[in-house]
C-alpha cells in the first residue's frame, strides 16, 4: 500500500502513526515495514524514518499503531508505504487492515 498526503501547504512533520488491525484466523496480518517520505513539490521524495517488524505468531485480535518519529522537517506531501507478509507461514494469502494514519 502507498499513499501520499496532501498537507496543501508546508508544515513541519515530526511524526507518523499508522493504526493497523491483525486477525491472522483471517489471514490479516501487521505488515512487515512501515516507511515514511517526505516532498516539498510532490515529485522528489526523502525517506525520513521506517519501521521493520518481523512475523509473530498471534491468534488474537489486535490493533497496534506503527509510529515513525522523524526529525523535524519541512514538507507538504508525506508518503506512506506499509508493506504486507507476503507469503505468510500457513501459505495462504495474506491482508494488511489499515484504519487511519495521523501525521503530526
Amino acid at each position: 500500500m502507498e499513499v501520499v498526503i496532501d498537507l496543501e501547504d508546508e508544515q513541519l512533520v515530526k511524526k507518523v502513526s499508522v493504526g493497523t488491525l491483525e486477525y491472522q484466523n483471517y489471514v490479516i496480518y501487521f505488515p512487515k515495514a512501515v516507511e515514511i517520505s517526505t516532498s516539498i513539490d510532490g515529485k522528489s521524495y526523502k525517506k525520513q524514518g521506517d519501521i521493520k517488524r518481523a512475523y509473530s505468531q498471534n491468534s488474537d485480535v489486535s490493533l497496534k499503531d506503527f509510529v515513525v518519529n522523524i526529525n523535524p522537517t519541512k514538507a507538504r506531501f508525506v508518503k506512506v508505504k506499509v508493506t504486507n507478509i507476503g507469503m505468510p507461514p500457513n501459505k495462504g494469502g495474506s491482508w494488511v487492515f489499515v484504519d487511519e494514519i495521523i501525521v503530526e
